[in-house]
C-alpha cells in the first residue's frame, strides 16, 4: 500500500512540474468547500457542510485539519536516518 501511495505522490509532483497540471481536487483548504459545492448536488453538499447542533464536531475537525501537515515520503527521514552532512571535514 505504501508503494502505491508513494507512486501516486510522485505522479502528482511530476505532472505539476513537467506538465504544469494541477491535481483535480484543490490542495488549498480555503478553496475546498467551494469546489465541493460546485461538484456535489445541493442535497449532498448540505449534508456534508451542514453539521449538527452546535457544530462542535465540525469545529474540532477543522482545527485538527489546520494542525495537520502534509509531508511527502521524499521529504521524510527514511528508516531512522535523519542526519545530513553538508560540509565534511
Amino acid at each position: 500500500m505504501q508503494a502505491l501511495v508513494s507512486q501516486h505522490h510522485q505522479e502528482i509532483y511530476r505532472d505539476g512540474l513537467l506538465n504544469n497540471r494541477l491535481p483535480t481536487v484543490t490542495t488549498d483548504p480555503n478553496k475546498l468547500e467551494d469546489q465541493a459545492r460546485t461538484h456535489l448536488g445541493a442535497r449532498s453538499f448540505n449534508y456534508v457542510a451542514g453539521g449538527a447542533g452546535e457544530k462542535a464536531t465540525m469545529d474540532a475537525n477543522r482545527l485538527a485539519f489546520r494542525q495537520w501537515k502534509v509531508s511527502p515520503p521524499s521529504f521524510r527521514s527514511q528508516r531512522g536516518f535523519s542526519r545530513l552532512t553538508l560540509i565534511a571535514r
